[in-house]
């Protein structure tokens, strides 16, 4: 009896030993449950604040592409301008002379003054004879004096000494004879005849110096020829390769990405239904160690799905390092993960840390590799080329270069040899109603570059200048010229018969050259001009090549 009671004392006490572990094991998973909430609120709020420094950063880069394209147009605006007065300055320049050729022209009389005024239009000499008679001068004076007779049906027809008809009321002129008097009297023509300023003198050697000013240097528009000869591109190298493929949507969406990535800080560079990737690139430095150049980057990996994903990686694929560059990739710690390797929840997101040491102008960098597991155990890769390209070295001029100096270095012989060129049909969302300023634009690179106004002969041409760092004694400046429209326009090569400019060959077109005195140089520069303008879907292709 006792061991009975015994053991049923024991038994109640197991079973609230068991009901006392249940009702913990159900506190534990309320805890877990309130703790995923809770980060799953923390990614959240991250997501949303790295999404808000996005679009503050959207919104400077905006703010500095329309500051940049005032700019362009203000400048555009002041060529024109001197332009302007530089023909009007040549224009008096020519009444000038003009004006003094017709007064030595005049014949001279011995004894005898001409009458100042208007020629008598539509009379005879024996008018002119009456004048002289009236002045108490020999009619005979009239044989002596040139035959002055304006056509009857001329507009000024029938007026005399400036007046008006004597024939019609005053206030009754044509109006081109009101519009010629007026102009007279404006520049107060005299016998002199149409010097500035009326005083009937021409104007001296060094006010003709002062007034005509040689017009701003310009680079020659490329030739048909040159047009001809450029290779041109049509295709472009992949930025996306996944296992298991991606469809053509994730493809395009990722291309797109790298592109504007190309003219921007940090941005979306990849997202499908599983992951997104997201990269922020910081200026270039120097380190303290080697003393050489490179680019600091970040990666952030967010899980997009419903579940978890396992084992997320990402490391710089084999070799890592070139010739150029060498490209690290470390995965910064995180509390959730313990050393890497854990599970990834939805909305979670993991970071890496970057860097390219440069050693060289690059055209390429190592890619990154994705890898992770999906729920169902199978492993997925995502290689991806990251958006540092060698323009994010450069630094464009603070203040406008001289263009006479620009000029000559873009005609210097080692830049002409050291020239890439290429030739490429544009994007269409940069030929709507803003272009070509869309295209210079674009062309700017997130203001690696400087557009110089004024300096293209081609009006729908441009020049941009940069700097890329050189060995000392070697010109740091990296020139691009960008052509739309092939070959044609105004200013061109004029049809033989009728004398017209042809139109423009193609509009989607563009011809850029690269020169600089570097030949790696120039090439890296083309292929970033090359990701920003070409359009894939465009019926030209080839390759870039050097001329």
């Amino acid at each position: 009896q006792a061991l009975r009671e015994a053991n049923s004392q024991l038994q109640q006490e197991v079973d609230a030993c068991r009901k006392e572990l249940r009702e913990a094991r159900r506190q534990v998973g309320v805890a877990e449950d309130k703790l995923r909430e809770k980060e799953e609120v923390i990614s959240q709020t991250r997501s949303r604040l790295f999404e808000s420094k996005q679009k503050g950063a959207k919104l400077e880069e905006e703010m500095k592409e329309q500051s940049e394209v005032q700019s362009v147009l203000q400048g555009r605006l002041q060529s024109a301008r001197q332009l302007t007065a530089v023909t009007e300055s040549e224009l008096r320049t020519l009444r000038s002379a003009i004006g003094s050729a017709s007064e030595r022209q005049l014949p001279r009389t011995e004894g005898f003054a001409l009458p100042s005024g208007n020629v008598s239009y539509g009379r005879s000499d024996r008018s002119l004879g009456s004048t002289l008679e009236l002045s108490g001068l020999s009619a005979q004076a009239g044989g002596l004096l040139p035959h002055q007779k304006v056509n009857d049906h001329d507009e000024l027809a029938g007026a005399r000494g400036g007046g008006p008809r004597q024939d019609s009321p005053p206030g009754t002129d044509l109006p081109l004879q009101q519009l010629a008097r007026q102009s007279r009297a404006t520049n107060g023509s005299n016998v002199g005849g149409g010097f500035p300023g009326g005083t009937g003198m021409p104007m001296s050697t060094g006010d003709l110096q002062e007034s005509v000013r040689p017009p701003p240097p310009t680079i020659s528009r490329s030739s048909a020829e040159a047009w001809s000869r450029t290779s041109r591109v049509g295709r472009l190298p992949g930025v996306l390769l996944s296992q298991p493929p991606p469809s053509t949507e994730v493809l395009e969406a990722t291309q797109t990405n790298f592109r504007n990535l190309l003219m921007q800080s940090h941005g979306l560079l990849y997202e499908d239904s599983r992951v997104r990737v997201e990269v922020s690139i910081s200026g270039p430095s120097t380190s303290s160690t080697g003393g050489r150049p490179h680019l600091l980057f970040e990666l952030a990996v967010s899980n997009c799905s419903s579940n978890s994903i396992q084992e997320v990686h990402v490391k710089a694929m084999e070799p890592s390092r070139t010739h150029v560059c060498e490209l690290l990739v470390v995965e910064q710690p995180q509390d959730h993960r313990q050393g890497g390797g854990g599970p990834l929840w939805r909305a979670q997101s993991l970071r890496y840390a970057g860097r390219l040491d440069v050693f060289g102008p690059f055209e390429a960098v190592p890619p990154v590799e994705l890898a992770f597991l999906l729920p169902d155990g199978l492993a997925a890769r995502v290689r991806l080329r990251l958006p540092l390209v060698v323009t994010r070295m450069m630094t464009p001029p603070t203040a406008p270069p001289d263009p006479k100096a620009m000029v000559e270095l873009w005609e210097s012989p080692d830049f002409a040899h050291a020239e890439v060129a290429f030739a490429c049909a544009v994007r269409p969302a940069l030929l709507g109603p803003g272009a070509p300023f869309t295209v210079w634009r674009s062309l700017e690179l997130g203001g690696a570059f400087r557009v110089l106004p004024g300096l293209d002969e081609n009006p729908r041409g441009a020049l941009l200048a940069s700097g890329y760092p050189q060995r000392q004694g070697t010109p740091h400046e990296v020139l691009v010229r960008a052509e739309l429209g092939g070959a044609g326009g105004p200013g061109g090569q004029p049809f033989m018969f009728s004398g017209t400019s042809p139109p423009y060959a193609e509009a989607s077109l563009c011809r850029v050259a690269v020169r600089s005195a570097s030949h790696q140089v120039n090439r890296a520069v083309a292929q970033v001009v090359l990701e920003v303008l070409l359009d894939p879907s465009g019926s030209v292709n080839g390759t870039v090549s050097s001329t």
